[in-house]
C-alpha cells in the first residue's frame, strides 16, 4: 500500500464509523442520505470509473479498500451493485451511462444492491441495461444487502468479455470478504481478552488462542490474495483472471471460517440477534455464491493449472532486470553441463546430505560467477542486486532445476547476521570464505531441552584467557557433518531473565573438543546431526553482537531466515508441484473431481504464499514483526504438508511402492510443522505477540 492508499484506507474507516451500521439497513432499507454523502463527501462510485467517464481514473486496489471497509463495518450501501453496473459499461464503451454512474446514480448488476436502483444492468445472452426499472424486493439470507427482481425495457449494450467483469466483480467481493474476516478476527480477539472463564480470560487457553491465530492466518493470507488480484487486474497481467479466481476462493473460505469461528468464540451470545455477529457470518455465506462459488473457481483454476500455468509469477521487472534475467538464464544453461549436469535436483530437503562434494564444487563455481551474496554491499564483496533481482535470480535457478546450496546457511543466514551485527574484523575474516564457497556453516540453535522455548539454552560459554570454553549439546543441527564453522547460542550469564545471558558465538567445528553424530530421519537421510561440546574453544572476539546480547541477534537471524530466503524456498516446492501435478496427469488422478479441487487448492495456497513473502519484504516497517512475517512458518508448514499428503493421493495404489521424490516429500513434510517452531508454539506465538492475547 502507498501513503495515498493508507490514507484512502483511513478516511473510509471514519466515515463509515459516522453512520449507522447493519440494523439500519434491516429496518428501514439503504439511506439515501449515507449514499449522498458517499456520493458527495467520498466519490466512491466514481473511484475506479475513467475521467473521461466523469471518474477519478482510479484502479480496482483503490477500489477494494473501499470495499474492504464496508464488509469490515456492514454499513449498508448499494455500492457494490453499482460498481460491478460500472464494469459492464466501461467494458462495452457506454459512457452516457457511466457518467451517471460517476456523478451518483444508483445502479444494480442482476439482483445485487437492485432495490431503489435508477439504473439496471443485466446479462442473458448478451449485456442490457434497464433506465428506471422496475424492481420487486426478494428475502435474502443476508439481510443486510438487498436483492431485487428487475423488470423492464431493455437496451441492448456493445458486446463485452463477461468474463473480465465477473473477474473484477469477484476481486471487489474477495476484498469485502477481507474486511468481512478481520472484523470477525478483532471481535472475538476482544472478546477473549475479557471474557473470563476458571478465573481467566479465555484468550488465555490455548484453545482459543490457537483458534485465534488461524484467524489472523487466514485473514492476512485473504488480504495478500485479494490485493494482489487487483494489482494484476490494475496492471493487466496475463494471467490475471487466475489471481481473481484464487482471491475469490480463497477469501470466500477465510470469510466464512473466521465468521464461523467469531461465533463459537463468543459461546452463547454469539449465536443471539442481539450481538452483531450472526451479520457477519450471513454475510459471509452469502458472498460465497455471489459472482461464483469457491469450488467453480477452484474448477476453473485447476484446468489452468493441469495446462501448465504457473503459481510463481515473474517478478515484475525495473529497468535493466530483463538483462539480468538474460545473464542469469545462459550462465546456469552454459554451466550445468558435464559433472554439473548429475547434480540438478539434487540436494533439497530430504535430499540435503546428497552429493555433498559435487554441490560444494558447484557453490564454488558459483562464486566464480559472482552469484554469491547476491544483495550483499558491494563494499563487502556482494552485487548489491535489488530485491527484484533477487527474486529473477531465485526464479532461473529453480527453472534450471539445479541443485540445492550447501552454503545456504552461511550465506542466508549467518553473512547477513555478521554484516547487521558483527565487528569490521568479523566481516573482514568470515564474509570473503562464505562468497567464494571455502567455509560452509551450520547453525546451532535448538537443544533437547531448548526446540521451541529457545530462551532456555543451556549451552555454556566461559572465557578463559582470551578464549571461550563451549561444554553442552546441540541437535537438529542441518549439514553439521559437513561444516567448517558453527554459529551457536551459549548462555554466558546465568544472571538475569533467560534470553538476557545468551551470547551467538563463532566456533569451528575441526578441533578436538566437539563430536558429530548424524541423526537418521525417516527419510532414510542424515541431513539433521546432535553436536557435543566437551571444552571446545573458539576465540575471545568471535561473539556477534555485545557478550549476553544474544538473543537480539537470534531473532534477527530469524528475520533473514523468514525474510528473501523464503523465496529460494517457495520455488522448490513450485517444483515438487510440478512433480505432483504430472503424476496426477500419468495416473488419471487428474480427472477425479475431489483430486482436481486439491490441486488447484495447492496451486492457490503457494500463488499466496508468494504474496504474503512480497508483502513481507516490500511493505512499511516499523520496527516490529509484521503479522504477514508472523504467519509465515505456519502457513508454508501446513501448506507443505498438505502436498505431501496430496502427492500420496495422486499416486494412488503406486505409493504403496513408489520410491522415488514423491515418497520423499510426503514423509519429509512431517517434519515441516515441528522444526524452526512447532505449529502449536507458533500459534501461540502469533496470539500473544500479533494479537496480544494473554499468555
Amino acid at each position: 500500500m502507498t501513503d495515498e492508499q493508507l490514507q484512502l484506507r483511513e478516511i473510509a474507516r471514519t466515515f463509515l464509523a459516522s453512520v449507522d451500521g447493519p440494523r439500519a439497513t434491516i429496518e428501514s432499507g439503504y439511506s439515501a442520505s449515507v449514499w449522498e454523502r458517499i456520493v458527495e463527501e467520498q466519490g466512491w462510485p466514481a473511484l475506479a470509473i475513467p475521467e473521461e467517464a466523469g471518474g477519478f481514473g482510479f484502479g480496482l486496489v483503490e477500489l477494494g479498500i473501499v470495499q474492504e471497509e464496508l464488509g469490515r463495518s456492514l454499513v449498508g450501501s448499494p455500492l457494490l451493485g453499482t460498481v460491478v453496473a460500472g464494469f459492464v459499461l466501461q467494458e462495452c464503451g457506454d459512457l452516457e451511462h457511466l457518467e451517471r454512474i460517476a456523478s451518483g446514480t444508483r445502479a444494480c448488476f442482476g439482483s445485487v444492491d437492485a432495490p431503489g436502483s435508477a439504473l439496471a444492468v443485466l446479462w442473458d445472452d448478451g449485456f442490457y441495461v434497464v433506465d428506471e426499472p422496475r424492481v420487486r424486493p426478494t428475502d435474502s439470507l443476508d439481510p443486510t444487502r438487498l436483492f431485487g427482481a428487475v423488470e423492464g425495457p431493455r437496451k441492448a449494450l456493445g458486446p463485452g468479455d463477461l468474463e473480465r467483469v465477473l473477474a473484477k466483480a469477484a476481486v471487489v467481493v474477495a476484498c469485502e470478504q477481507v474486511g468481512i474476516a478481520e472484523a470477525c478476527l478483532e471481535m472475538a480477539v476482544d472478546y477473549a481478552k475479557v471474557r473470563q472463564q476458571f478465573g481467566k480470560a479465555i484468550g488465555s487457553f490455548q484453545a482459543i488462542k490457537h483458534k485465534c491465530a488461524d484467524m489472523l492466518l487466514q485473514v492476512e493470507s485473504a488480504r495478500s490474495a485479494a490485493y494482489g488480484a487487483a494489482a494484476a487486474m490494475d496492471a493487466g497481467e496475463p494471467d490475471a483472471a487466475l489471481s481473481a479466481w484464487t482471491a475469490k476462493a480463497f477469501c470466500s473460505d477465510a470469510a466464512m471460517s473466521c465468521a464461523a469461528e467469531c461465533i463459537q468464540i463468543h459461546g452463547g451470545i454469539g449465536f443471539t440477534w442481539e450481538h452483531d455477529a450472526h451479520f457477519y457470518f450471513k454475510r459471509a455465506r452469502a458472498l460465497q455464491s455471489l459472482f461464483g462459488h469457491p469450488r467453480a473457481h477452484r474448477e476453473r483454476v485447476a484446468t489452468a493449472v493441469l495446462q501448465g500455468a504457473d503459481p510463481l509469477p515473474s517478478a515484475s521487472l525495473a529497468e535493466g532486470d530483463e538483462a539480468f534475467r538474460v545473464e542469469v538464464r545462459a550462465w546456469l544453461e552454459t554451466h550445468l553441463q558435464g559433472d554439473f549436469a548429475a547434480l540438478r535436483g539434487r540436494g533439497w530437503p530430504g535430499d540435503m546430505d546428497g552429493a555433498v562434494e559435487g554441490r560444494r564444487a558447484w557453490e564454488q563455481k558459483l562464486a566464480e560467477g559472482r552469484w554469491t551474496g547476491l544483495t550483499w554491499p558491494k563494499e563487502l564483496g556482494g552485487r548489491g542486486a535489488t530485491l527484484s533481482q533477487e527474486v529473477i535470480f531465485l526464479e532461473e535457478y529453480a527453472r534450471a532445476d539445479a541443485p540445492g546450496r550447501v552454503g545456504h546457511i552461511g550465506e542466508g543466514l549467518l553473512g547477513p547476521t555478521v554484516i547487521a551485527f558483527g565487528t569490521e574484523e568479523q566481516k573482514a575474516r568470515f564474509l570473503p570464505p562464505i562468497l567464494d564457497g571455502r567455509e560452509l556453516w551450520c547453525q546451532g540453535y535448538s537443544e533437547p531441552g531448548a526446540g521451541s522455548d529457545l530462551a532456555n539454552v543451556q549451552c555454556t560459554a566461559e572465557l578463559r584467557e582470551g578464549r571461550w570454553h563451549i561444554n553442552g549439546q546441540k541437535v537438529w543441527t542441518s549439514l553439521a557433518s559437513i561444516s567448517e564453522w558453527c554459529f551457536a547460542l551459549c548462555r554466558t550469564s546465568s544472571e538475569g531473565k533467560k534470553h538476557h545471558g545468551i551470547s551467538c558465538l563463532l566456533i569451528p567445528m575441526d578441533q578436538p573438543g566437539i563430536t558429530i553424530v548424524p541423526i537418521q530421519q525417516i527419510t532414510g537421510s542424515c541431513e539433521f546431526a546432535e553436536v557435543f561440546f566437551d571444552d571446545a574453544t573458539t576465540a575471545e572476539e568471535h561473539v556477534v553482537g555485545p557478550v549476553n546480547g544474544g538473543w537480539k541477534v537470534a531473532m534477527g537471524t530469524l528475520a533473514f531466515e523468514r525474510g528473501a530466503s523464503t523465496l529460494a524456498q517457495q520455488l522448490s516446492f513450485a517444483n515438487e508441484l510440478r512433480q505432483v501435478l504430472e503424476a496426477a496427469r500419468r495416473t488419471g488422478a487428474a480427472e477425479d473431481p475431489v483430486i482436481r479441487q486439491e490441486l488447484a487448492g495447492a496451486w492457490m495456497g503457494l500463488r499466496i504464499m508468494r504474496l504474503n513473502a512480497l508483502r513481507m519484504l516490500t511493505g512499511h516497517q516499523d520496527g516490529r514483526l509484521s503479522r504477514e512475517a508472523l504467519i509465515t512458518k505456519l502457513y508454508w508448514a501446513n501448506w507443505h504438508r498438505d502436498l505431501g499428503e496430496l502427492a500420496m493421493d495422486v499416486l494412488g495404489d503406486e505409493a504403496l511402492t513408489e520410491r522415488g521424490p514423491l515418497e520423499r516429500l510426503f514423509l519429509w513434510t512431517r517434519c515441516d510443522t515441528i522444526y524452526a517452531g512447532t505449529n502449536q508454539i507458533q500459534r501461540n506465538i502469533i496470539g500473544e505477540r500479533g494479537l496480544g492475547l494473554p499468555r
